[in-house]
């Protein structure tokens, strides 16, 4: 299968980010996962985790656990050639 590149508007992806910063917000975490695909390799510091399962395991449920009703909030929206980055 052969990738196809795709480039979205800033607007797009500063909308994507945040409805993915407001899952973050709550604890469903079945909305947070639905941001995840089921082969998902996930690279934390404390190691690799690889498949929803685990992410939903050792990342999403402790985190959702400990800080109930965080915020993730867009700070400094960059874009250079080739992609877009987000300070959060």
């Amino acid at each position: 299968m052969q990738a196809t590149a795709f480039q979205a508007a800033p607007d797009d992806v500063r909308a994507f980010i945040q409805e993915y910063f407001d899952a973050w917000k709550g604890t469903d975490e079945q909305k947070i996962l639905g941001y995840y695909s089921n082969d998902v390799v996930l690279h934390l510091p404390t190691g690799t985790l690889n498949g929803k399962s685990a992410v939903r395991d050792n990342f999403v449920r402790p985190f959702i656990s400990g800080f109930p009703g965080n915020v993730h909030a867009i700070q400094n929206p960059r874009e250079k050639s080739g992609g877009r980055g987000m300070e959060f």
